[in-house]
């Protein structure tokens, strides 16, 4: 089965996309196409998550913070403050998971417009890494791997139980269905 959520907050992410597949789905398909189930027992689900660049840079509350992509990574850049003046500065950065956090460690940092001394370059180096956990993702996902891409990361997410999993398909917060949520099925991926 394969469920995609084009648009959904996973604080302190504001809004981000997931295309998953369900595996081991164990209700009938035509509960599940007539929209009778609160819920869908799964074995276990894969997915891609999409950060947007703009919602990461957001996301790290780190004020006036940029990031776009660039090759080998990303590109950072802020504002540093140092010696009662501001400095810009800038980066690429490569991002990593790590116990499911998004890992943003800066390489190469340049300060704009003058000879950077050793403590303005790691006050800037402080400045441009950062980590940013999802938050709670929907069908109980957890990231397991990032690339970068020319408009969004790319996140790649699991959801492993040793039973069942049931995915819910309305929202537990406030019960109003996931939508827009688009959910489709091949007869080869279902059990039915």
């Amino acid at each position: 089965m394969h469920v995609q959520i084009p648009s959904v907050a996973s604080a302190p992410l504001r809004d981000v996309a997931v295309d998953a597949r369900l595996f081991g789905v164990h209700a009938p398909l035509s509960d599940l196409a007539g929209g009778r189930l609160k819920q869908v027992p799964v074995d276990r689900i894969t997915g891609t998550v999409r950060v947007r660049y703009d919602d990461l840079a957001q996301a790290s509350g780190i004020p006036g913070l940029t990031v776009r992509p660039a090759s080998g990574g990303v590109q950072v850049a802020g504002q540093v403050q140092a010696l009662g003046r501001q400095f810009a500065a800038s980066a690429v950065a490569h991002i990593s998971v790590q116990n499911e956090t998004l890992v943003v460690t800066a390489d190469h940092v340049r300060i704009s417009g003058v000879d950077a001394s050793p403590a303005l370059l790691a006050a800037a180096t402080r400045l441009l890494n950062f980590q940013v956990p999802p938050g709670r993702l929907p069908l109980g996902l957890r990231i397991t791997a990032v690339q970068t891409g020319s408009e969004a990361l790319s996140v790649s997410a699991e959801a492993h139980t040793w039973c069942s999993a049931r995915v819910p398909l309305r929202s537990p917060a406030d019960r109003r269905t996931l939508e827009p949520c688009r959910v489709s099925s091949r007869w080869s991926r279902c059990s039915v």
